[in-house]
């Protein structure tokens, strides 16, 4: 009886892993958008709608510029900003609130992800603004390769 009772305590142990990795195989995916300005222009407006999906809206900045992102829509809509290779956002809109300002530490691609905070059956939308200022950071030349432009120059007139 009591071999019986293990058996069945180990295949409810067994199905109750395989619908857990089930369920997160169904979690929905974010829908990617690539952010493109228009020439001349460093911001950008889009006017759309989330439901259980996220939407992902990628950018690249460098290091030295500005990202201020603005989010209006309702109280359960919030933006993450999160880079590829770190999935710990470096702003959370459900904790710090539907506007950020964030100094760009590296140059990379960078993501704006949209999303609700509860499961919502409907869509609901949202206006989002996207706007990075300030001149990227430049690399300078390191000193040796300095200074071997300069004796070239200095050969070169000789």
């Amino acid at each position: 009886m009591k071999t019986m009772k293990n058996r069945l305590a180990i295949v409810a142990f067994g199905i109750a892993i395989s619908m857990s990795v089930a369920a997160r195989a169904e979690a929905p995916m974010a829908a990617a958008q690539t952010v493109h300005f228009a020439l001349g222009t460093r911001s950008v407006h889009y006017d759309s709608t989330v439901e259980r999906t996220p939407r992902d809206y990628v950018l690249h900045a460098s290091r030295g510029q500005t990202l201020r992102i603005g989010l209006d829509g309702q109280s359960s809509t919030h933006f993450d900003i999160l880079t590829p290779q770190n999935p710990t956002a470096l702003y959370n809109g459900a904790h710090h609130g539907h506007h950020a300002v964030l100094a760009v530490p590296t140059e990379g691609q960078y993501i704006v992800r949209v999303y609700q905070d509860v499961e919502l059956t409907a869509a609901t939308p949202f206006q989002l603004g996207i706007t990075i200022s300030g001149s990227p950071a430049h690399r300078t030349a390191p000193p040796s390769m300095v200074m071997k432009r300069a004796l070239r120059s200095a050969a070169a007139l000789l």
